[in-house]
């Protein structure tokens, strides 16, 4: 069970992206902040029951997906590492973990 809760920079820059589109786009922050607040709820929930999610082929690395949003993330010495947050509607060929 991880203890800790740390985002990549990529992660932490992918969340930025995503609360500033919903910000633009519904001219207020209301849903931006609701949904952070679900980002953070999914994390240590993820913390908690680290293998919740589907495993990939490499390096140990899951996934889990909440709304249009797949979480990638892997559990390294007691810390779960969230190493992106991927809009789905964007095209997967220009994911990079």
């Amino acid at each position: 069970m991880a203890k800790r809760i740390k985002l990549t920079p990529l992660a932490q820059h992918d969340k930025q992206e995503i609360l500033k589109y919903w910000k633009i786009r519904n001219k207020s922050n209301v849903y931006s902040l609701k949904l952070n607040q679900s980002f953070y709820e999914l994390f240590e929930e993820i913390a908690q029951y680290p293998k919740i999610g589907t495993i990939s082929t490499s390096l140990d690395i899951y996934s889990i997906v909440y709304n249009s949003y797949r979480i990638y993330y892997k559990e390294l010495d007691g810390t779960l590492i969230i190493l992106r947050i991927w809009d789905t509607r964007r095209n997967p060929d220009k994911l990079i973990l």
